[in-house]
This record gives C-alpha cells, sequence and structure tokens, in this order.
C-alpha cells in the first residue's frame, strides 16, 4: 500500500484541476485503483472515481458528456450492488436517456455509448438474459463493423473488464450476470483477434 501512497497523491491533486479532461483523467485513475483494490478500499476508489466524472460532465460537450456520466452510473451501480449504497438521483433517467439514443452509423463512440447504457441497464436490473446478451453483442459488432478499429474495440473490453473486476466481491447472486459480462467480453476479445489477423493478412 506505501508504493501506492505517492500515485495517490498525485490523483487527489490532478482532481483539484478545472478542466473536463483533467476531471475524466482524474476518474480513470480511481476506476483503475478500484479495479485492484478490495474491500472498503474498493468502494472508496469508486466513490472517488463518481466525483470525478460527476465533476467533468457540466464541463463537456453535449456528446462529449456521454462518457464521464456513463462511468458515474457506473460506480454508482457497482457500490449500490456491493455494499447497497443508494443510487445518486437521476441515475436511472440518464442511463436510459443514454440508451435510447437513436444509433448512428457514421459516430462510433455515440453508438457504443447507447449499447453500453444497455449495458449498465442490464446490470442495475442485476441480470442478463441470453437473448439480451446475444442482442447486444450484435449491436457492438455492428458499431464495430461501420466505425470500429482495434484500439476503439479495446477500451470496450476495458469496460467489461472494469464491470467484472468490480462486481468480483459482490454478493454471489451477482455472480450469474458477472459470468454474462465475462463470455462477452471473451467473444467480442475473440472478434478483435480474428479482425485484426484479418488486417495482417491482408497488408502482408
Amino acid at each position: 500500500m506505501r508504493s501506492r501512497r505517492p500515485h495517490l497523491r498525485q490523483i487527489r491533486r490532478c482532481a483539484e484541476l478545472p478542466t473536463e479532461s483533467y476531471q475524466t483523467l482524474c476518474g480513470s485513475c480511481w476506476k483503475r485503483l478500484a479495479q485492484v483494490e478490495q474491500g472498503q478500499a474498493r468502494d472508496a476508489a469508486l466513490q472517488k472515481m463518481a466525483e470525478c466524472y460527476d465533476r467533468a460532465v457540466p464541463k463537456a460537450s453535449k456528446d462529449g458528456a456521454l462518457y464521464p456520466q456513463l462511468q458515474w452510473a457506473a460506480a454508482g451501480i457497482a457500490r449500490k450492488h456491493r455494499s447497497g449504497r443508494a443510487l445518486p438521483p437521476k441515475l436511472r433517467s440518464i442511463v436510459g436517456e443514454i440508451a435510447e439514443m437513436p444509433k448512428d452509423l457514421d459516430d462510433f463512440w455515440r453508438d457504443i455509448a447507447a449499447i453500453d447504457a444497455e449495458i449498465l441497464g442490464a446490470v442495475l436490473q442485476g441480470s442478463l438474459t441470453r437473448d439480451e446478451e446475444l442482442k447486444l453483442l450484435e449491436l457492438y459488432r455492428n458499431a464495430w463493423r461501420f466505425g470500429g478499429s482495434p484500439l476503439k474495440l479495446m477500451s470496450v473490453l476495458e469496460q467489461f473488464a472494469f464491470l467484472v473486476d468490480v462486481l468480483a466481491d459482490a454478493p454471489k447472486a451477482m455472480i450469474p450476470l458477472t459470468e454474462a459480462l465475462g463470455r462477452m467480453r471473451s467473444t467480442l476479445e475473440s472478434h478483435l483477434r480474428s479482425s485484426s489477423r484479418g488486417v495482417y493478412r491482408a497488408v502482408s
């Protein structure tokens, strides 16, 4: 834990800077810490993560606010399942509104935000049926086909890894959900590997 203290001080200094990009960077640092901590330390990191992303939202453009809004919601949902914390006001409505945004094949990140919001809706509910799992996988693949890249899909995979990690020590009732999220991540990861091999063969 001692080795982390200088880094925690740097994160806290970053959180004091006023711009959206710094607040988002701060949120990302706490997000990563939440993945590797456990117990109360993980809960504390999730709270700090939520605070940073919440401060980033009013500083961002309308579309630029989608990412910090979803990360703020992800932290709140994880805290609810892990320790019974009350959901922040308007979380459900914000996630629902983003999930219902019309798809735009010319805007990869806008499409991904809507799909990610659907995932968060399922996590909030605490369950994901096999039909829902397959439907969401197809939406991710469609977004990837029309505007994706390996780097972009890796960002999607990282969000799945975050959810699985922070819910790993949640109540046992969450196990079927985390298993479904793990399957989705593995499927998309396989898709990424096969697509990357195809690109390599094409340029060889």
